[in-house]
């Protein structure tokens, strides 16, 4: 959910308090009502990656230990996007853009799937052919790996609206079915 000016500077200023010390975040320096500071990055977004290698489906799974990394830390981004994650050249992956906050309701394991799903929505677009005929697959097998299964048992129904693309992907189903 979007959120106001000063909502958004606060969320953001607490994401990046919390994930600064394990390297995660950048870190914050100074914030005022509607504004923040933080140090600064040397990263590219994941997404420039992805272009220059083609490998969309390949950096966002590989994203996945650096997102879990991020929950055990109890922090939730809602808007995960290879555009969201900076590569740095040590291999450090840096989420920025805690913008949004989740819907009423949600549980934190609901926050942490709907990361995972959303950062799989947001590359669909990207993907080819032969990348969309092992999404399934990879995705099952880096969610495993990396969610817990009570992030993984979460009830979807809520997520539903931010995640149109790879819910009507007949290249799913089996995904979808396992989860």
């Amino acid at each position: 959910m979007p959120l106001g000016p000063e909502e958004k500077i606060k969320r953001e200023w607490q994401a990046y308090a919390v994930g600064a010390p394990h390297g995660l975040t950048p870190v914050p320096l100074w914030r005022a009502e509607r504004i923040l500071i933080c140090a600064y990055v040397d990263g590219v977004p994941l997404k420039k990656e992805a272009e220059r290698n083609g490998t969309y489906l390949d950096v966002a799974a590989a994203a996945l230990p650096h997102i879990a990394r991020l929950h055990r830390l109890g922090v939730t981004h809602l808007d995960m996007s290879l555009s969201n994650i900076l590569a740095e050249e040590t291999g450090r992956r840096v989420f920025v853009d805690f913008e949004y906050g989740p819907a009423a309701g949600l549980t934190f394991e609901q926050q942490c799937l709907h990361d995972y799903l959303r950062l799989l929505e947001s590359v669909w677009k990207f993907l080819d052919p032969p990348q969309r005929g092992r999404v399934g697959r990879v995705w099952d097998e880096a969610l495993r790996a990396h969610a817990p299964d009570q992030v993984r048992a979460a009830e979807i129904a809520p997520l539903r609206p931010a995640l149109t693309r790879i819910l009507a992907a007949p290249e799913m189903r089996v995904f979808w079915k396992g989860l």
